[in-house]
């Protein structure tokens, strides 16, 4: 009986020690992450960090200085104190009456050897204080009717008064007046009195320009033809006339 108890404690205690055992070998290898042959392996895989940047490719330039700052007119753009000043809708306007006496070409002439050209109407207040104008230089001058040359062209598309409407058959050739309302036609203008004709012998063909009228003292007294002050007439280009405007961009 003494000897069964004997081997009974001493195979219960080598199985617990052999329980322990395995219990540690766990412990170790659930703290231990390359516990694993596989872990090691993956560990070893791994590439090492450098220890400097890579360099970019292509390689930069050197940066750029600080922006200079913005300059900004402290004045704003304005027209001579000699020229008037029209306030557009595209930006301002700047016009002045020249004396001649000058066809259109030579009065577009005239215009670019100071920067400038012949300028259109864009308003009918624009119509007036030009022909106002015109009316200040004629009188500085001798005085008496004369016209004044605006820059504006008869459209290829209206070669003849029954062409097109009144309103569209010339165009401004400034290259900034817009639409149809500073055109102010006398009575049954543009005409496009074309010459020879009625025992006229000048070869002039076409009115391809465009001038107004002005009266030296007189806005209801006729010019010529019955025109009055400030009223557009369709004009032979190659006609003589006192005075033409020039207009520019201040």
């Amino acid at each position: 009986m003494k000897l069964f108890l004997f081997f009974f404690f001493l195979f219960s205690w080598i199985t617990v020690s052999l329980q322990q055992q395995q219990d540690g070998k766990r412990l170790v290898a659930h703290s231990d992450p390359y516990s694993s042959e596989e872990a090691r392996l993956r560990h070893r895989r791994r590439r090492p960090r450098p220890t400097t940047r890579r360099p970019w490719w292509p390689p930069r330039g050197p940066r750029p200085g600080p922006r200079p700052p913005i300059q900004h007119d402290p004045t704003p753009r304005t027209c001579p104190s000699d020229w008037m000043t029209f306030n557009r809708p595209q930006g301002v306007w700047c016009v002045k009456v020249f004396y001649g006496p000058a066809n259109q070409n030579q009065a577009e002439q005239g215009c670019k050897n100071m920067g400038t050209t012949l300028s259109g109407v864009q308003t009918k207040d624009e119509a007036r204080r030009i022909a106002d104008a015109a009316r200040v230089v004629v009188n500085q001058h001798g005085g008496g009717i004369g016209e004044v040359w605006l820059g504006a062209r008869r459209k290829n598309m209206c070669p003849y008064k029954e062409s097109c409407q009144p309103l569209e058959t010339f165009e401004w050739t400034d290259g900034h007046t817009t639409g149809k309302d500073g055109f102010n036609f006398a009575y049954n203008e543009p005409n496009g009195w074309i010459l020879p004709a009625g025992g006229d012998n000048r070869p002039w063909g076409q009115q391809y320009c465009l001038a107004a009228e002005v009266h030296p003292n007189c806005d209801s007294c006729p010019v010529v033809f019955g025109f009055f002050h400030n009223q557009m007439d369709d004009k032979h280009c190659q006609d003589t006339f006192r005075t033409y405007a020039c207009g520019k961009k201040p």
